[in-house]
């Protein structure tokens, strides 16, 4: 799926895993900002049933949530991201609909790698060495090479 980074800042929350729900959710600091972004409704791209929120007039990327159980995880060493502050416009070309999902064509190849040490997630197909990693809410950044969503990086509160 094609990116590509715009001006902009972080939105401001908190992103936390509910353990007994299996689940992201991300709580917005402040309400009317997310509704300024997400002016004309929401809808996600998704990697199975993990979901980028997406604003559906700018198109830009708000946060992640969405059921992601931890048993399918793989323990791994992941080291603390370097990251940029900003935001992520998807480049979809049709207009989208508010909460009509958009899927990512190979998301069965997608994994999920955590470090218990640091608690952060990569959600990706593979390692990318060029990676750029955008940080697009408090807790959440994407990965982007050559225009294309590489990953998902998630440092989430556990509940």
């Amino acid at each position: 799926m094609i990116i590509r980074q715009i001006l902009g800042a972080p939105l401001a929350g908190t992103l936390k895993y509910l353990n007994d729900e299996y689940s992201f959710i991300f709580e917005p600091l402040h309400l009317p900002e997310l509704a300024h972004r997400s002016s004309g409704g929401v809808t996600s791209v998704t990697i199975d049933t993990l979901q980028i929120e997406v604003g559906v007039e700018s198109k830009e990327a708000l946060y992640v949530w969405g059921f992601h159980p931890k048993n399918r995880w793989i323990n791994s060493d992941l080291p603390i991201p370097k990251r940029t502050p900003g935001a992520v416009i998807f480049d979809i070309k049709h207009d989208l609909k508010a909460g009509i999902s958009i899927p990512i064509s190979n998301a069965e190849s997608w994994r999920t790698e955590y470090d218990s040490s640091n608690d952060w997630l990569r959600v990706s197909f593979g390692i990318s060495a060029d990676e750029h990693l955008i940080e697009i809410a408090d807790g959440i950044l994407l990965g982007e090479e050559s225009g294309e969503l590489t990953s998902v990086w998630l440092n989430p509160i556990f509940d």
